[in-house]
């Protein structure tokens, strides 16, 4: 008897030990899966809790998950539930957790993963934010074609004669065909293999009929 009180009393002071060691705040750093900005709103049966993200936040221990609800900068919305565990450290004392013992009660024996990425769904642009991207993407070649620095003329042309040729519908196969100085003759396949031809100089370029 003796001998069982004993080992009793050990096991009792092992499981008070997580109460006097463990914290009972834990932080988790909570980010959304492709790095946007956004806010959280956390809540367990300990408590509620309000942050920016992303964060490392301090919540307290307990033996529920943690639920989020997050919303990106850009209002994509993400909901779920951190899963609870027990720490470690207390399972060796587990059988006394029925019998009252402060942890138990607490919840201090019980942990949450050290990090949380939130998933969200990928952004998808819209055909208008497509149509100005690629707006500009032009608008900075044609920049690129006027300043080029080769000293001559033959960029600015090309560029020019390809630009006529689209508001043509005719943009297979571009060729230079005479270069003299201050003019340049262009050569360009349209439907039904039809060629058309380009005068490009200093005023633009022209079709040649």
């Amino acid at each position: 008897m003796k001998h069982l009180i004993a080992v009793l009393i050990s096991v009792f002071l092992v499981s008070s030990c997580a109460t006097i060691v463990n914290d009972p705040m834990v932080p988790v750093t909570f980010t959304f899966s492709d790095g946007s900005d956004g806010e959280c709103h956390l809540t367990n049966k300990r408590g509620v809790w309000e942050t920016d993200l992303p964060a490392t936040v301090y919540v307290r221990r307990s033996d529920d998950g943690l639920r989020y609800v997050c919303s990106t900068e850009d209002g994509r919305r993400s909901t779920g539930t951190v899963p609870s565990s027990m720490g470690a450290e207390i399972v060796a004392s587990a059988i006394f957790w029925d019998l009252g013992i402060t942890d138990a009660i607490t919840d201090k024996h019980r942990n949450y993963p050290t990090t949380v990425v939130v998933p969200v769904k990928k952004v998808i642009a819209s055909q208008a934010e497509k149509e100005d991207t690629n707006s500009s993407a032009q608008a900075s070649n044609k920049t690129e074609v006027q300043l080029g620095s080769d000293g001559t003329n033959e960029q600015l042309y090309r560029f020019e004669a390809m630009r006529a040729a689209i508001k043509l519908d005719c943009t297979d196969n571009l060729e230079l065909l005479k270069n003299e100085g201050d003019e340049e003759i262009y050569s360009v396949n349209c439907s039904e293999n039809r060629g058309v031809f380009f005068q490009c100089n200093s005023s633009g370029c022209n079709e040649l009929k």
